[in-house]
């Protein structure tokens, strides 16, 4: 599942938390926050439509802690750390047997009447542009809860349906990876921006200098494959704006810094010292401009920030900071 899933409630969008939305988890192993359980009309899950999945009220204490310890810990540099499994999709349990197989597989043919595959004009399918969902994590749940083992698409009713594995809808895992990459962001407007006033002007340069090294050197990882013609995913694009916004703001705020540490060792340093600051003065500036650079990459479509705005919609309604740090954050 894409970290988007494993912290948005799927009925509501909002945010789990550890106070008022806490994840309740179905038998069918979805999750919504206590606040939709406790309204809701009906115990089936919104997302497979299992009918008793949640006719009792069940905590996922363990989740709670894990975002209790996550909104402790999280840092500048830590966010984009999380990892995109694409196996971790491909195994789980049969939606028929219940039982557990390595390789799940997809009916193509059911999926297709039931409006979320679509084919294509050459023959292969893809996830379709039409959902009619309001969560965007919807649709992708909706097809990895039909996976199957090899048994059941033998036997059972799908038995002369076109049947292929999980692993090979090049389109669902697509969708997962973009979907892992905004939640990914969304974390990140949660970071704690204003913490730098808390810290040293040491701290604040070894922390500006980590951040722009790792960024610039994703970004011309990004470059490089644009220039081979590589394709790039709508997370590629969506990461590199705003890995951009956070170089800007932090530009913003660690200038001052910057500046200071440039007069006092201009004042008081050796001859050699100097050479080396100079030397890497030099460098920041090459890497500020690679990253201006690749603003022309980052290029995106009404569809890419429609989905960007559901995902981070939840986080601007609670939070009376989030407009300030988004303006600090704007693009020159």
């Amino acid at each position: 599942m894409s970290l988007c899933g494993s912290v948005l409630c799927i009925k509501c969008s909002l945010v789990f938390d550890e106070k008022t939305r806490r994840p309740c988890t179905g038998t069918c192993n979805h999750s919504i926050c206590e606040q939709c359980f406790d309204q809701k009309h009906s115990p089936s899950c919104p997302i497979c439509n299992n009918i008793d999945s949640f006719q009792t009220k069940n905590i996922n204490w363990k989740a709670v802690e894990i975002m209790e310890e996550l909104s402790k810990n999280k840092d500048y540099l830590s966010i984009d750390n999380f990892k995109y499994n694409p196996d971790a999709l491909c195994a789980g349990t049969c939606s028929e047997c219940k039982t557990h197989t390595d390789k799940l597989r997809i009916c193509v043919d059911c999926l297709t009447r039931s409006g979320h595959v679509a084919k294509t004009e050459n023959g292969n399918f893809e996830m379709s542009q039409d959902s009619s969902t309001d969560y965007p994590d919807s649709s992708a749940l909706q097809v990895l809860s039909t996976g199957m083992c090899a048994d059941c698409c033998i036997d059972g009713a799908h038995k002369e349906h076109e049947i292929t594995p999980i692993k090979q809808f090049v389109s669902l895992l697509r969708r997962f990876e973009n979907l892992n990459t905004l939640s990914a962001i969304s974390l990140d407007l949660l970071t704690p921006y204003n913490d730098l006033e808390d810290k040293s002007d040491l701290e604040v340069m070894n922390l500006y200098l980590k951040l722009v090294e790792k960024i610039v050197f994703k970004f011309q990882e990004w470059i490089d494959n644009a220039f081979q013609g590589s394709v790039q995913t709508d997370a590629t694009r969506v990461a590199m704006k705003r890995s951009t916004e956070r170089l800007h703001y932090f530009v913003q705020k660690c200038n001052p810094v910057i500046i200071q540490c440039v007069s006092e060792i201009l004042e008081s340093a050796s001859e050699k010292d100097q050479k080396e600051w100079q030397e890497i003065n030099q460098k920041l500036e090459e890497y500020q401009n690679t990253v201006s650079s690749a603003d022309k990459y980052t290029e995106l479509g009404a569809r890419d920030f429609q989905l960007i705005d559901t995902v981070l919609e939840c986080f601007n309604e609670d939070d009376e900071d989030s407009d300030v740090i988004e303006d600090d954050m704007e693009l020159d």
